[in-house]
């Protein structure tokens, strides 16, 4: 047996993935319900590339007919990455038998593989010398396939929008807790299952398999696995224990009354609140912190979370993280008119900023130029 190049990187691929969803179901620390969901998405994707492996490379297959079967491992992606992402954003939200049913698309697959044609249409076949039904069936079953992946991967990006405007309530510095990685992860997947869908399609309705397609798979797979796997192991833990308070908090689609009306807090007490904020930021200048936190600043106060969340939204119409670099970047203004000297770099850690990257991100945003621009146009006035 020859192996080509596709084989090798397959081989590779499948030997890194299994060390990889070893490595993350052992570590010691973090989020360990995820990273075992995770260990799970780096197993199915290196059982994908395994069953590559066994299609289409010219090898005897002991059971042939099971290598098609186990195939059906991929509806497993999308309920996973799923899943990855909701204990990524609510560490403590506990399994009920309803989420049974996300497997549902993966035991409907494997058990349809039982109506198939009999293992004697498989023996000791590679993928070129297979009827054309049967071509159909198996491109068929992945193109369903690849639709349960965009549906997961559509909410998802849901989730993940709504864990952005959740920690905002509650983080000052977001580039630890924004999961964009994962966001840009699910995307890929998105292009993957969508660029599979359509080669799919064309051997479904004209019966034309491309042979160029397991290359651009096997490589994508593999990419895909070092992805998850270097990214996934950096995730740092989002919601330490004790700090749960935006995770309980009401949709952010209702109203600031609906919201807040059985927080217990009039009128009267939210402008009294409102008041003892204002005068404890131009004094304290807590937003001097770097990664401070709504319960930081609550405690400084002597002030439940709840009550200083209400107290930002209603009055200053803002999250925390708004309202605290709104603070951040007025101060940098005049720090950067007022000393000239002082880099750039020491101004956004003075004021709060944990990078001078974020810092110019958020000064860019609001201001619509960038830092060393704004200095620069003040002097020449």
């Amino acid at each position: 047996m020859v192996l080509n190049w596709v084989s090798v990187l397959t081989l590779v691929g499948c030997s890194q993935g299994i060390l990889l969803a070893a490595v993350l179901m052992t570590l010691p620390s973090g989020n360990l319900r995820a990273n075992r969901i995770l260990a799970a998405i780096v197993a199915v994707q290196t059982a994908t590339l395994g069953v590559f492996f066994l299609v289409y490379t010219p090898v005897d297959q002991p059971y042939p007919f099971f290598v098609f079967r186990l195939a059906t491992i991929h509806f497993l992606t999308g309920p996973l990455l799923y899943f990855y992402i909701r204990y990524l954003v609510k560490p403590d939200n506990p399994l009920v038998w309803r989420d049974c049913l996300h497997l549902l698309p993966f035991l409907l697959a494997f058990i349809s593989t039982f109506l198939m044609a009999g293992p004697e249409q498989f023996q000791h076949a590679p993928f070129e010398q297979l009827t054309h039904d049967i071509k159909i069936e198996l491109a068929l079953r992945s193109l369903i396939g690849d639709l349960v992946l965009l549906t997961y991967a559509a909410v998802s990006l849901i989730k993940l929008r709504q864990h952005r405007k959740s920690i905002e309530q509650q983080f000052s510095s977001l580039e630890k807790v924004t999961l964009q990685w994962l966001q840009v992860l699910v995307l890929i997947c998105v292009m993957g299952a969508s660029l599979s869908l359509m080669f799919e399609l064309v051997g479904v309705l004209f019966g034309i398999f491309l042979p160029e397609v397991r290359v651009v798979a096997v490589v994508y797979r593999v990419i895909l696995l070092y992805g998850i796997g270097f990214m996934g192991m950096r995730q740092p833990l989002i919601f330490e224990a004790g700090s749960r308070s935006t995770l309980n908090s009401p949709p952010e689609s209702e109203s600031n009354k609906t919201k807040y009306q059985r927080s217990g807090l009039t009128e009267q007490d939210v402008q009294r609140l409102w008041q003892k904020l204002e005068s404890h930021m131009a004094t304290v200048k807590s937003y001097r912190t770097q990664g401070l936190k709504v319960g930081d600043l609550a405690a400084e106060l002597g002030m439940r979370e709840n009550y200083l969340s209400q107290v930002i939204n209603s009055c200053a119409r803002k999250n925390f993280f708004e309202f605290i670099n709104e603070y951040r970047l007025n101060e940098a203004r005049s720090l950067l008119i007022e000393a000239p000297e002082k880099p750039i770099s020491e101004v956004a850690l003075e004021v709060g900023f944990a990078s001078q990257n974020a810092f110019n991100n958020q000064f860019k945003k609001h201001l619509q130029q960038t830092p060393s621009s704004f200095r620069k146009n003040y002097s020449e006035n």
